[in-house]
């Protein structure tokens, strides 16, 4: 579990800006309020939405109910596909350090295009890239061949997704985020306990 500063610093953030953004994109936590005497603390997941709704609203200039919605209709999909980030990123606890297990990372390698329409209905492409093992090769001295091949996603409203500019069409490395963000959050948490 991650407090505010844990996000913040994996996030490379302001501690105001995650705060804000865990408002937006998770709602309001009535246990952890700010009279309750307790921190309040997500899990990886809610990491995640914390950390793309803040990239969408930093990096590429969304506005916060833009941002809001991808973050819940990406996230939504994520969950129905299994493929979020707490089922095939693995954080424990061994000896007082919190580490990310990397025999655990799960996640095939997904690229995610978002865009908008004419409309501002917003469309979503995700790759998901698959190695595919052939039969050795007697014409390439008996080595097995290695090729990559794509299973394709589309989801959401809008026309079907065509390549854009500038705002309206965002481009990332999905599996690459994620494990930047546990790494982080790793680092953060293994800092404050060497401090204490």
């Amino acid at each position: 579990m991650f407090t505010a500063k844990h996000i913040a610093k994996a996030i490379k953030r302001t501690l105001k800006q995650v705060k804000r953004w865990r408002v937006q994109f998770l709602g309001h936590d009535e246990k952890t309020g700010r009279w309750s005497g307790k921190e309040r603390k997500d899990a990886l997941d809610e990491a995640f939405k914390v950390s793309l709704g803040g990239s969408l609203i930093t990096n590429w200039k969304f506005t916060a109910e833009e941002a809001k919605k991808v973050v819940n209709e990406v996230s939504a999909w994520l969950e129905k596909k299994d493929f979020l980030p707490s089922k095939h990123f693995l954080i424990e606890e061994r000896f007082g350090t919190v580490y990310l297990d990397y025999t655990k990372l799960t996640l095939p390698p997904l690229e995610l295009a978002i865009g908008r329409d004419a409309q501002g209905v917003f469309f979503y492409h995700v790759a998901e890239r698959l190695a595919v093992d052939y039969p050795p090769d007697p014409e390439n001295h008996n080595k097995p061949l290695r090729r990559t091949t794509y299973r394709d996603h589309t989801f959401g409203g809008g026309e079907a997704p065509h390549v854009a500019v500038g705002k309206d069409y965002v481009h990332m490395e999905l599996k690459g985020f994620i494990e930047d963000l546990a790494k982080g959050l790793c680092y953060a948490v293994n800092e404050e306990k060497n401090r204490n």
